[in-house]
């Protein structure tokens, strides 16, 4: 498939998501892509949470679709992140957590995408859907 359409796949999966959330990661901050994050929040309409291990200030806190932080407890960002159909990764690790935890995090059967630079990470913690 060329990139192209590997894109535009992408960008039809992420509109057609009736609940989709965004979690937010350090590579938004290091590469100042404050604004473009918060454009694809907007476009898309959904909720952004900053990562589970904060570096940082991940997003704009003052933008609308601005949720928090997630917590490092499992259950609690299970919970968070439950109503939810699709997950976001931008910029970030995926639902790291400090300590196991007999439950997942990410709910059962939840697609996710990830968006980043260090592709030698993607898909570690947990398959992605695209990435």
């Amino acid at each position: 498939m060329s990139d192209r359409r590997n894109l535009n796949a992408l960008a039809d999966r992420m509109i057609e998501a009736k609940n989709p959330v965004i979690l937010a990661g350090h590579e938004i901050a290091t590469d100042r892509a404050f604004e473009e994050a918060g454009n694809i929040a907007d476009v898309l309409g959904c909720a952004v949470y900053q990562q589970t291990v904060q570096y940082g200030a991940h997003f704009p806190s003052t933008h609308p679709c601005f949720m928090g932080a997630l917590s490092r407890d499992q259950q609690q960002v299970r919970d968070v992140l439950s109503p939810y159909d699709l997950l976001i990764v931008l910029g970030a690790d995926v639902l790291r957590m400090s300590v196991w935890a007999p439950v997942e995090p990410l709910p059962d059967g939840m697609p996710i995408i990830q968006i980043g630079q260090r592709d030698w990470e993607m898909g570690k913690t947990f398959r992605l859907r695209w990435r």
